[in-house]
């Protein structure tokens, strides 16, 4: 169960900013199926998680499975549909009896069956397509060759919804947020230390460069974060041109 969105492996899960990405935030909760796409480093992650956070907090969250790139157990597909059919079937004991229970008794080489990603995404597109799957789905990974193969068809458009992050003005703005949050408790920090970097601090060209330096990716702002708590920023740089020239 380590891929579920709540599971202690994944402590501490990626979050979405307060205030920030509620523009996909909304389309999530619009879309039959949506198709979250964006280089590494865009926020996928952390939209998805807070996305599955919030369907489970109000008791509508069917299952969540969250690949992890060379992970022994999360970096296959292999117990992709274990974990979502457990996951369904604990829902309701009728869903554990037709989901587990049925299949394993009746088919003893259950186990050895090749299961091929590409083709259960096509199934799912049909079965959803045809209205004989009552659910929704939010797939959010790259935009990779085999990927974009299958949700690029007439068919996947038809119910398929892209949202692609990619550095335009509401994410920058999503990162703008972060950052003057961010370095609003830095300054708070050094006033309870007795440093004063001023009530003009940070300087705003100093925040814009930042923004722009991240090209769209919430991984270089919060990877900012991650160096000033390992006390990465001196007071110099916090006070100085510095902070400008930070790469």
């Amino acid at each position: 169960m380590e891929a579920l969105h709540n599971s202690g492996e994944r402590f501490p899960e990626p979050a979405c900013h307060p205030g920030t990405r509620t523009t996909v935030l909304d389309e999530l909760n619009s879309c039959t199926i949506l198709w979250l796409h964006g280089s590494a480093g865009m926020g996928k992650s952390a939209i998805a998680q807070m996305f599955a956070g919030t369907c489970m907090t109000q008791g509508r969250l069917g299952a969540s499975f969250f690949f992890r790139r060379g992970h022994a157990k999360r970096g296959t597909w292999h117990g992709l549909f274990p974990t979502i059919a457990y996951q369904l079937a604990t829902l309701t004991d009728k869903l554990f009896q037709k989901l587990l229970l049925e299949p394993l008794q009746t088919n003893p080489g259950f186990q050895s069956m090749p299961i091929i990603v590409q083709q259960i995404l096509r199934l799912f597109i049909t079965a959803i397509r045809s209205q004989q799957l009552p659910m929704r789905l939010l797939i959010s990974s790259r935009p990779e060759p085999h990927i974009c193969e299958v949700l690029e068809t007439e068919e996947a458009l038809a119910i398929c919804r892209h949202f692609g992050l990619s550095a335009d003005d509401r994410a920058n703005e999503d990162i703008r947020t972060y950052l003057r949050d961010q370095f609003s408790r830095i300054h708070s920090d050094c006033l309870a230390g007795e440093i004063n970097l001023g009530a003009a601090w940070p300087p705003r060209d100093a925040i814009e460069s930042l923004v722009t330096r991240s090209s769209g990716a919430f991984i270089y702002a919060t990877t900012l974060r991650r160096r000033n708590r390992s006390g990465f920023f001196s007071f110099s740089m916090l006070s100085g041109k510095e902070l400008r020239g930070i790469t």
